[in-house]
């Protein structure tokens, strides 16, 4: 059992994240847990607003100060990185995970869009409006 664990890059286990403001808490990600394996991909979707970023965020130790992971643990190569500080998550952030964020891919939603249209007109061989 120890052996399988090893091969988990990253493990997240009852994550809960909130966010603190002068109205009070609120609660962004609710007791999340998953898993990762070397080879495997990740994709995190969702409807606006439900969460992705912050528990991506949290992840990556980039939350805002007014936000706060209340319960759970993050592991990397079964190494517990919850508490890590600033100077501990720069040397895992880039080299071990990395976050595209979504402004990032929405200023290449056209370029995408383009690209996408050419490959189907060259696939089905009709002119397509690229207006």
């Amino acid at each position: 059992m120890a052996e399988l664990k090893k091969s988990e890059l990253l493990e997240v286990k009852n994550l809960s994240v909130s966010f603190f403001s002068p109205q009070g808490e609120i609660c962004a990600v609710r007791d999340v847990s998953f898993s990762l394996k070397r080879g495997e991909v990740l994709a995190i979707v969702g409807e606006s607003g439900c969460g992705k970023s912050a528990l991506c965020k949290s992840v990556m130790k980039l939350l805002p100060e007014h936000a706060k992971i209340k319960s759970g643990s993050i592991l990397i190569n079964g190494a517990d990185i919850t508490n890590y500080g600033e100077r501990e998550m720069q040397r895992l952030r880039g080299s071990l995970f990395s976050m595209v964020f979504p402004v990032i891919l929405r200023s290449y939603r056209i370029i995408f869009q383009r690209v996408f249209l050419f490959v189907m007109y060259r696939y089905i061989g009709t002119q397509l409006n690229f207006n």
